[in-house]
């Protein structure tokens, strides 16, 4: 099976992403997707990266990063609403 999948090179696409994982996480995330919670996790923070510019604003960029550390620390807790409320708060912060 192979390894490639879709890099996030815009904030429209991330938010996406990100609806995905709360509908998703953490361990509903379909076979062929070839995801598991750390690998969601993985892509969602090179999406922060690929889109840092388009974020634009140095203070929100830090924030943002806490918040979806903190959302996959809930996850591993097994906290799941914390999670998925974390997630959807990121996507507001996108818009």
């Amino acid at each position: 099976m192979s390894t490639r999948y879709h890099r996030h090179k815009n904030v429209s696409e991330l938010k996406d992403f990100l609806m995905f994982m709360v509908l998703s996480a953490p361990d509903n995330f379909p076979e062929w997707q070839n995801l598991d919670l750390g690998k969601a996790f993985e892509r969602l923070n090179e999406g922060l990266d690929n889109c840092a510019a388009e974020i634009g604003d140095a203070e929100k960029l830090p924030r943002i990063r806490q918040m979806v550390a903190d959302s996959h620390k809930a996850y591993l807790k097994g906290d799941l609403i914390k999670g998925a409320h974390l997630l959807q708060d990121v996507a507001q912060l996108l818009k």
